[in-house]
């Protein structure tokens, strides 16, 4: 899956995706079920993307990877090196929507 969904995260969104009549492996479907999340539960809307616009890159790709992905300290710095160079390519149009 696009996110690491695991035990009640990965049930419930094989749960929406099934409810949308889409496989679980529908990467359209995971990205609709992240936003529902990101959306509806609390302690996951620091992440959205309105949220992260007054932080850095470095300090945005972490708190999604701490908060939302629940893996802190996985490949931290390799994370920040990826989220820098997509950040450089398309940053503009996903922070403008949010």
């Amino acid at each position: 899956g696009l996110i690491q969904w695991l035990n009640d995260r990965r049930a419930n969104m094989e749960s929406y995706c099934k409810s949308k009549g889409k496989p679980t492996n529908d990467a359209g479907c995971q990205l609709e079920f992240m936003w529902q999340e990101l959306q509806t539960i609390g302690y996951y809307k620091s992440c959205l993307p309105a949220s992260l616009n007054n932080k850095g890159v470095n300090e945005a790709s972490e708190e999604w990877q701490n908060i939302y992905e629940g893996a802190p300290g996985q490949d931290t710095d390799k994370r920040k090196t990826y989220a820098a160079a997509h950040y450089a390519k398309i940053g503009s149009i996903i922070f403008s929507v949010g």
